[in-house]
């Protein structure tokens, strides 16, 4: 039966990790589903508690080098431009398969145009939707016609590094006040989170088991399916760091969920502290 995933580790993620699943959580769960499905009054607590959150971690941003994240964000800007300006230019192209494959990328990035006169949070958000967006299925082809795989690899590298850069603190003293601020806050994002998951769940399985009815199955499902894309994509980033493994999606959509190693988000005891980056 399809779900929403458990997400383990929560607590071993670093702030930027933590901070990027809930910006995506709350962009798929829109406000205009939760009306549709009286799942109001959970998700404006997730993001009450996840506004809470948010401003630690915009204090947190004042504490990095200002001069190494300006570097950094030029150079991501910089391969930005470097793929909206040749798929602007293969538009205009003499062949067929170049124009084609122009539009369609085109279209993909389209939405993303503006992100580098975004926050630096939303910024960030941005591109690595748009990254992931470029190397799927449907258009990594495409960008290859046009020559662009390798601009979008440096895109990600670069869009790394900024995250890197700006997870930086210059003032241990400091990050240790924001540290403990974030460890009170960060669990009550993560109960908020819980309990909105719990009933996107719990509205699939009526829906499947009594009322049974299609669209709604398929509009829930969506959603459930998105939110999954992204615990996968956050296990994928502790994994790679040597944090737990990552979360695996059965065909039948019901998730296989690792063992909890004792640091995980209810798991089995272990220093809750939030890992600052």
């Amino acid at each position: 039966m399809k779900q929403i995933s458990k997400i383990n580790y929560l607590t071993q993620a670093r702030n930027a990790e933590h901070y990027n699943l809930y910006t995506q959580v709350l962009n798929i769960i829109t406000p205009v589903f939760c009306t549709k499905y009286k799942l109001t009054a959970q998700r404006d607590a997730l993001a009450a508690a996840f506004d809470a959150e948010d401003e630690a971690y915009l204090q947190s941003r004042s504490f990095a080098d200002t001069k190494e994240i300006e570097e950094k964000d030029a150079v991501r800007d910089k391969r930005f431009r470097f793929i909206t300006l040749t798929t602007d230019s293969k538009a205009l192209s003499l062949v067929p398969a170049e124009a084609e494959a122009a539009a369609k990328v085109a279209f993909a990035i389209d939405p993303y145009k503006g992100a580098a006169s975004k926050p630096f949070s939303e910024n960030t958000a941005m591109v690595i939707d748009m990254v992931k967006k470029l190397q799927s299925a449907d258009y990594a082809p495409h960008v290859q016609t046009l020559g662009l795989t390798d601009a979008v690899v440096a895109l990600k590298t670069a869009n790394d590094d900024f995250v890197t850069a700006f997870s930086r603190r210059a003032d241990e003293k400091r990050v240790r006040s924001v540290s403990d601020n974030l460890k009170k806050l960060r669990p009550m994002t993560d109960e908020a989170a819980g309990k909105l998951f719990e009933a996107i769940n719990a509205l699939f399985l009526v829906n499947e088991l009594i009322e049974k009815d299609t669209a709604k199955s398929t509009e829930i499902g969506a959603v459930i399916d998105a939110v999954n894309a992204e615990i996968v994509q956050f296990s994928e980033t502790l994994s790679r760091r040597g944090v737990g493994s990552k979360v695996k999606i059965e065909p039948d959509d019901k998730p296989l969920l690792p063992p909890d190693e004792g640091g995980g988000d209810g798991g089995g005891g272990g220093d809750d502290r939030p890992v600052i980056e």
